[in-house]
């Protein structure tokens, strides 16, 4: 036997232990044989079988060479040679060697197979022994390792790195997969014969079982298991698919909510348990949901959970059976009114989800009474300030929110029940490439025991144990030891902050910690009854290089950390939504994939940017130090697209004072905080992620305000005090001599102010409105037709490839571009009721009231045709050039969100360019493309 084999055979405790020992003691048993074993490395076990010094050797795979002096048993245990991975910076894609090369990976020194690998020109590291592979893949010193699979899972769950887990198995050209037999000299035929026999009569299910605790749970015997098993195909089918993105609500609590920075629910635990049968590796993605369904109608996600079946849903996704159906009911604050058919919802302002399912059913019946959010928070808090009168919503949801908001007087007027509607079913949705992985799902679904079902839906949805409120009592779980080494620290803790990251954390001039990190450190020092001794660091890597050192105990908000040595984190507590900037003038984007061949800045640190490079290699990331020289750089076109966390960028913008910067899109990956120490001090490790785990939600939602509330600090120079108050005096003594020149002045600064009044609201360049412009009259126009119940159209019309304009004739020819389009959109939208404002760049809104005598669509495509067919000239040269206009009409009420408009026109716009450009999309009030 191998001696240095784990898990498959090695000494422990001077007895052979391991896979193939316990394989080796069942075939002896079974063939009425006593084995002995001698131990030593391959070469000294193999040599001594050749010189028949031993009669069986274990572990050998078949050769042809090897075929012509020995007699192989069949194999009992196939080995894969598998790509293994941190889960906390998943590979993207994983199932050549291809896929390999944007990453550094760790493999053992003189593997057979490392020739095959430096051909392909890998970044390759080395490492003599296992145990040190699966070291520098935890420790972030390599970004994958390739090895033996259960061989690299025995090892990272031995040593604690449960963040490790299998990519996929690399196809390695036919040598990826190594069997196990035993083997005899062929002079001893009956022995092969009696071990043949004993290995054949080995039940199936003994060898998996057998596997799986030597895998996951270093060989010890685990309770009774259910029965259900993969085909092999469909074992080798989640095996090459790698890590699948699911998407999860954030906002759907019990079924799936963020709680400390991770998401947690009936659907996940469901998920879970999908992962435990199958192997299948997931990357969850948190969002609301109208992001969700949009990124997988995009490709941009695999699966969705929580999703409910429909007939126009087949066309995006391939559908699990239902693990969990909910009734749906209607919240109201009218504890006279009662909900019994569609009927009783007439003449009612009635909120749903935006994208549900009976959205379509719903409308046919009330019609424009019918108002969609984007999120759940929002939905009843427009109950709750009577802006609708009932909400629709999943009974456990809808319970979670009135909770969670405190509302009162809100009670369930009855279940909606629609023709083919009974109910919410949950189920997973697959995108339509991987439908496999939906028969595998509903597979595995059905495998989970009754039993098994009942302990979850009782664990989300008897005490509502997931969902916390207050509590900002003292931690009492500390261990003695932990106890102890505080007061070993005298009660101080000393941290690392950053002194200038708002809205994160900085130091301000009196020496306190403010921002986001403040809220958290208060509740740190409350809980744990500590004193706090700030260190201020300069960088994210002046604070890491102190941690390692010593010079501080811990960082208390950490992000995006990789590839560092000595540190050691808790779990996340806390999440920020991605997001990507775009100048002003660049319309909303659904995918990062419509930024092919641009540059986009990441800020340095961002978890996901490898992620980010593989999944759109068409892309040119950059990498940038600080959210300002970002924000510079995407101002001065040096950058197409910025992706940042959402407050960070907005603070920085307000910050510098930056108003031609939005966002225009959302990345499907979030900024995860976490705290650090120093990775030998697993005490306080321990007491930290204590603290974490105790975070409340009250506490998550006073974190979540530090940030909503930041303002930013003027800074006084004291110095300059006397000099003021000297000017006061001179001001004093001036004012007589001004009071006799105030009517000339007053005069002048009238008609100044007349101008000033002018310019304040008009495009320089076109003459029309300008964005501020725009800003105001729209919500005014909109306040207009709701009192005069009048319709809005509401459309905006780019410039189809303005840059060839300006690349081809020069900047100034695409300045008198925009001008003749401002005077063809003004000969066309002339009315008084018509108004037209520059929106940013070669992007025009047009905006005003209709009613049923007006073809909208037909005026819009009027001033499409008109520009199509005509051509200017500008310095002896003629120029032509179209428009993509998107259009959306509708009628207004009390409540509708003028912005929502806006962004169906913009989306009709979308769908205008990426149809092919030069035509005209109209979204109607039902949302619909015509």
């Amino acid at each position: 036997m191998v001696a240095d084999n784990e898990p498959y055979s090695w000494m422990h405790q001077s007895h052979p232990a391991g896979f193939s020992i316990d394989v080796l003691e069942k075939v002896a048993n079974l063939a009425d044989l006593t084995f002995e074993y001698r131990v030593g490395s391959w070469p000294e076990v193999y040599a001594a079988f050749l010189r028949g010094e031993v009669d069986v050797i274990d572990e050998i795979s078949w050769s042809e060479e090897r075929a012509k002096s020995m007699l192989f048993t069949e194999p009992y245990h196939y080995r894969n040679t598998v790509v293994m991975q941190d889960s906390n910076r998943p590979l993207d894609y994983v199932q050549s060697i291809d896929h390999l090369r944007p990453y550094r990976i760790g493999i053992l020194k003189d593997v057979y197979y490392s020739p095959l690998l430096y051909n392909q020109n890998l970044e390759l590291v080395e490492y003599e022994l296992l145990p040190n592979l699966v070291r520098a893949l935890a420790f972030g010193w390599v970004d994958a390792i390739i090895g033996p699979d259960v061989t690299l899972q025995f090892l990272a769950q031995r040593a604690g790195f449960r963040h490790l887990d299998i990519a996929g198995v690399l196809a390695l050209e036919g040598v990826e997969l190594e069997d196990f037999r035993l083997a005899v000299l062929k002079d001893k035929s009956e022995l092969h014969a009696k071990l043949e026999k004993a290995l054949q009569s080995i039940e199936p299910e003994w060898l998996a079982d057998l596997t799986v605790r030597w895998q996951e749970y270093g060989g010890k015997h685990l309770p009774l298991q259910t029965s259900f098993q993969l085909s092999q195909p469909e074992i080798d089918y989640i095996r090459q698919l790698g890590p699948v993105r699911v998407g999860l609500m954030r906002d759907y609590a019990p079924f799936s909510f963020l709680d400390g920075g991770s998401v947690q629910g009936l659907s996940v635990d469901i998920l879970k348990r999908i992962q435990d049968l199958t192997g299948l590796q997931v990357i969850p993605v948190v969002d609301q949901w109208s992001n969700l369904i949009d990124w997988l109608e995009a490709g941009e996600l695999d699966v969705l959970a929580n999703m409910s079946f429909s007939e126009e849903r087949q066309t995006i996704a391939r559908f699990s059976d239902s693990y969990y159906i909910i009734p749906n009911v209607l919240f109201s604050k009218d504890l006279d009114w009662r909900y019994t058919d569609p009927s009783d919802l007439k003449g009612l302002r009635v909120a749903i989800g935006a994208g549900i399912f009976y959205e379509q059913a719903l409308r046919d019946i009330i019609g424009d009474s019918l108002f969609t959010y984007m999120d759940q928070a929002s939905m009843f808090n427009a109950l709750a300030n009577n802006h609708v009168d009932a909400v629709i919503a999943a009974l456990p949801n809808g319970n979670h929110w009135v909770s969670q908001l405190r509302m009162t007087g809100v009670y369930v007027a009855g279940e909606l029940i629609l023709e083919d509607f009974v109910g919410e079913d949950l189920r997973f949705g697959v995108k339509p490439s991987l439908a496999p992985l939906a028969d595998i799902l509903n597979k595995t679904l059905n495998a989970i025991t009754p039993i098994e079902q009942s302990t979850i839906q009782n664990r989300w949805l008897g005490s509502q144990s997931g969902m916390s409120y207050s509590s900002k009592q003292p931690l009492e779980n500390l261990s003695e030891e932990e106890l102890a080494y505080l007061s070993g620290l005298d009660k101080t803790i000393r941290i690392c902050v950053h002194h200038n990251q708002m809205p994160l954390e900085a130091i301000n001039q009196k020496g306190h910690l403010i921002g986001v990190s403040s809220s958290v450190v208060e509740h740190l020092s409350q809980r744990l009854d500590l004193r706090i001794e700030l260190f201020p660091m300069r960088s994210r890597s002046a604070s890491l290089r102190a941690l390692s050192e010593g010079g501080c105990d811990a960082i208390p908000m950490l992000s995006g950390i990789e590839r560092i040595e000595n540190i050691a984190l808790t779990r996340a507590y806390y999440s920020l939504p991605a997001v990507i900037l775009g100048r002003i003038e660049v319309p909303f984007i659904n995918s990062l994939n419509e930024l092919s061949n641009q540059r986009v800045g990441v800020l340095d640190g961002f978890v996901a940017f490898d992620s980010l490079v593989s999944r759109y290699p068409n892309v040119t990331f950059v990498s940038i130090e600080t959210e300002a020289d970002g924000l510079r750089q995407l101002q001065s076109g040096n950058l197409n697209a910025f992706i940042s966390s959402l407050p960070t960028a907005s603070h920085t913008l307000q910050e510098l004072g930056i108003a031609d910067i939005r966002v225009i899109g959302r990345v499907p990956f979030d900024w995860n905080f976490t705290m650090a120490v120093q990775r030998d001090n697993e005490i306080l490790l321990g007491i930290l992620q204590k603290f974490v785990d105790s975070l409340t939600d009250e506490d998550r939602l006073d974190i979540e305000n530090v940030w909503r509330t930041v303002k930013l600090e003027e800074s006084m120079d004291w110095s300059w005090i006397w000099r003021i108050l000297t000017i006061a005096v001179l001001i004093v003594l001036m004012l007589a001599y001004w009071n006799r020149r105030l009517g000339a002045l007053n005069a002048k600064l009238a008609l100044a102010n007349e101008k000033l009044a002018y310019l304040s609201v008009t495009d320089e360049l076109t003459g029309l409105g300008n964005r501020a412009f725009f800003d105001h009259e729209y919500g005014r126009l909109h306040q207009l037709a709701v009192r005069q119940n009048q319709g809005v159209m509401v459309a905006m019309l780019d410039v189809d490839h303005f840059k060839r304009v300006n690349d081809t004739f020069g900047h100034a020819a695409g300045d008198h571009c925009l001008q003749f389009l401002a005077a063809s959109i003004k000969q066309v939208f002339k009315r008084d009721t018509d108004y037209v404002a520059r929106y940013g760049g070669e992007e025009f809104v047009i905006f005003t009231l209709i009613d049923s005598s007006q073809n909208i669509y037909s005026r819009c495509e009027s001033l499409r045709q008109l520009i199509e067919a005509s051509k200017y000239e500008f310095e002896g040269q003629m120029i032509a050039f179209t428009v993509s206009i998107g259009l959306h009409v509708y009628c207004p009420q009390v409540s509708s969100d003028p912005e929502h408009a806006m962004r169906l026109a913009d989306t009709a716009l979308y769908k205008a360019k990426s149809e092919g450009r030069n035509r005209v999309v109209m979204i109607d009030t039902e949302q619909k493309e015509i």
